[in-house]
């Protein structure tokens, strides 16, 4: 069982789990309850119940990573969601020390300790091309029905206090202001990634982008946010375009 690391007040802990409702805080806010440790576990338990996907899915997270036990009960009712049943279970398998649903050996390690050059073979799948680009790593991924999504991985970015970050960006379709609202709220639900509007030399688009604080990482987590991403920005850019620019 993972010890306290960090003491705070259950007001601070609150507030940490209130920041869980807003994309652009919510990777801070679960690295900081991630250092609080056990401590948190009982407002990240309740937190599974939230009805914004991103807050529950956050939740079941951060309890995995801080091997709550005291959590397991309710993170097997959190696995009867099918929006929550992946990170839940996998949440479990991290306790417990079980494995985790399609949870490969060599995809496990953090990326925080794989090289640069490393990236394109650790997370080249059945389901994704992986080739060297500018700033990082370009992965072609194949979707239903013979569609793609390019997702770009970059490797250059970091927060503001200095820590290496793996960022995920890919283009949707043209972003016309009657969507920007709908947009806005859709960033509220989902769990991770978040919609922008890009300006280009063709008007603006939406885009989707992620970020992940690389230290703890690991290529099976990073494999599924790209997915993840593909899927949300192909469902768009569908729906925006009828077409596949790929």
């Amino acid at each position: 069982m993972m010890s306290d690391k960090s003491a705070a007040s259950q007001s601070e802990i609150r507030d940490l789990v209130a920041r869980l409702a807003d994309f652009s805080s919510r990777g801070r806010a679960r690295t900081r309850l991630v250092m609080i440790g056990l401590d948190a576990t009982d407002a990240l338990v309740n937190a599974l119940k939230c009805p914004l996907e991103g807050v529950a899915w956050a939740a079941a997270r951060t309890l995995g990573d801080i091997k709550a036990e005291a959590a397991i009960e309710a993170l097997n009712v959190a696995a009867a969601d099918p929006r929550l049943k992946t990170v839940a279970a996998e949440a479990i398998a991290s306790i417990t020390g079980g494995d985790a649903p399609s949870l490969q050996a060599p995809a496990a390690a953090g990326a925080a300790r794989i090289a640069d050059e490393d990236f394109a073979s650790i997370l080249t799948t059945e389901n994704m091309d992986v080739a060297k680009a500018a700033s990082g790593y370009a992965c072609n991924v194949r979707l239903p029905g013979g569609r793609r999504q390019k997702v770009d991985v970059l490797l250059s970015i970091k927060d503001p206090d200095g820590s290496p970050l793996v960022a995920l960006y890919t283009e949707c379709g043209p972003a016309s202001p009657d969507r920007y609202e709908w947009a806005l709220k859709t960033n509220l639900k989902i769990p991770f990634g978040a919609f922008a509007v890009r300006p280009t030399s063709e008007g603006p688009r939406f885009v989707m982008v992620d970020a992940y604080l690389r230290q703890g990482l690991t290529a099976h987590q990073l494999t599924k946010a790209i997915e993840s991403l593909a899927r949300r920005a192909d469902s768009l850019e569908e729906s925006l375009t009828g077409e596949d620019t790929k």
